[in-house]
């Protein structure tokens, strides 16, 4: 079972994920895990500290090097896992690449959902959860932060144009709720829960 968690930045996504993981383990006797595009494999990392960095690039050669650690994601963790039978819980996911890149780089969605399927095998998520929160609310949660990434101070017109590609792209398939991430945590994870509950 793969689990898609997004939506924009301090939008939750990572309070959420571990709270679902909790549940999963602890009430279902489930094994689960969580995973992190940029962070989950070694070469994630790597191209991680490169995208943070001052280093000047292209906007398309940043689609590839995201191209590059979903490949290494799914190939060395994702799939794997999928076959153990362990329900595996992305921090971000396929949205949240073609959301970026569609602003970022200027490429249609159609293009980039294409490039995406080669990167991960077309293994598509059985679930995608976005947390729809106002740009409002989370500049406002991004204040209280100092250790923001060259991502994370894209802007707030930037994540305003993404919200909409989120809402968007999530009206257009079948296996994708939206849900309010303005709510409090407990109100938030009361809500995802009985979505993964009836799967």
């Amino acid at each position: 079972m793969l689990i898609e968690i997004e939506g924009i930045d301090f939008a939750g996504k990572t309070t959420q994920c571990g709270l679902l993981l909790e549940f999963l383990r602890r009430s279902r006797g489930i094994n689960a895990i969580i995973l992190k595009e940029l962070t989950s494999t070694e070469l994630g990392a790597k191209l991680r500290e490169l995208l943070v960095s001052r280093v000047p690039r292209d906007a398309k050669a940043e689609v590839f090097s995201f191209l590059a650690a979903k490949a290494q994601l799914y190939a060395q963790v994702v799939v794997p896992a999928l076959a153990e039978g362990k329900y595996v819980i992305a921090d971000r996911g396929s949205l949240s690449f073609l959301s970026y890149h569609h602003i970022s780089a200027g490429m249609d969605i159609a293009t980039l959902r294409e490039m995406m399927d080669i990167a991960t095998g077309s293994v598509r998520p059985n679930i995608t959860i976005v947390l729809d929160v106002p740009v409002e609310v989370t500049a406002a949660r991004m204040n209280h932060r100092n250790d923001l990434s060259v991502f994370d101070k894209k802007g707030e017109g930037f994540f305003a144009a993404q919200r909409r590609v989120f809402r968007n792209l999530c009206g257009s398939l079948p296996r994708c709720v939206l849900i309010d991430g303005s709510l409090s945590i407990k109100e938030v994870h009361a809500r995802v829960r009985p979505i993964i509950e009836g799967l």
